[in-house]
């Protein structure tokens, strides 16, 4: 009897580069600079591991090949493709920077916005600054405060025990704070969040700390100081 022959396990399909200005599929998120910032310029770690998808970034030409044409002053609206496995509720920025002859500027960040429930399109705006390129990039990361804050609203809207949840988002807030004290510039952040993480785990009305928890000034320094180290970062792709 001849012996049976093994099949190798298939392997994911690798995504393919579409030209010098980034591959069209989403590449793994890059070192994080201090305060969880992805530092663009450096080498992607050797995780391939991310559970969020960026492509399909516009504005591009050719699939990057080419750079886009803007003028000066023009404000130029990015949209991407940003998707993930699971319920988790995902976040998403906008980097620009101009490209000048003598070298880059330092990036700038903006908070991306889905277009419309339901799909997967993301939005973000930038002005085109002074003559020559202009480069963009996408990160997007799993929003795992956002998720939570929706699971909190959810349970207390039905009148369901929230007190596990309240100690769950105040762990989240308390690493939060640890990551602003390591950026240094802004420890008040840290004391602010620290006091917050305090407060979601007192002995106080439920009611008064799922308010805290669902209040935006939480959501605002929670988003600012997210992890983001699982992030997936598109490389850079750029405008003329």
């Amino acid at each position: 009897m001849a012996p049976e022959s093994t099949k190798p396990a298939r392997t994911p399909k690798q995504s393919q580069s579409s030209g010098p200005a980034g591959p069209a599929q989403a590449a793994p998120a890059h070192a994080q600079a201090p305060g969880g910032r992805p530092d663009l310029s450096g080498a992607p770690p050797d995780s391939q591991a991310r559970r969020v998808i960026v492509e399909r970034l516009r504005p591009q030409v050719d699939g990057g090949r080419f750079p886009a044409k803007r003028t000066v002053g023009d404000e130029v609206t990015v949209l991407a493709d940003v998707f993930a496995d699971g319920h988790d509720l995902i976040a998403a920025v906008l980097h620009d920077r101009p490209v000048a002859p003598g070298g880059e500027g330092p990036w700038r960040e903006a908070r991306m916005s889905l277009v419309a429930p339901g799909t997967d399109e993301w939005s973000a705006t930038f002005t085109a600054g002074g003559p020559g390129f202009h480069e963009y990039a996408v990160t997007a990361w799993i929003d795992r405060f956002a998720s939570w804050r929706k699971g909190l609203k959810a349970k207390a809207a039905a009148g369901q025990d929230v007190s596990v949840e309240l100690l769950e988002g105040s762990l989240m807030v308390q690493a939060a704070a640890a990551r602003a004290e390591q950026v240094g510039s802004t420890r008040g952040d840290a004391a602010w969040l620290a006091a917050q993480a305090d407060a979601l785990r007192a002995e106080t009305p439920t009611e008064q700390r799922v308010a805290l928890g669902l209040g935006d000034a939480l959501d605002g320094l929670m988003f600012t100081y997210a992890d983001r180290s699982g992030a997936t970062h598109h490389p850079p792709v750029r405008i003329w």
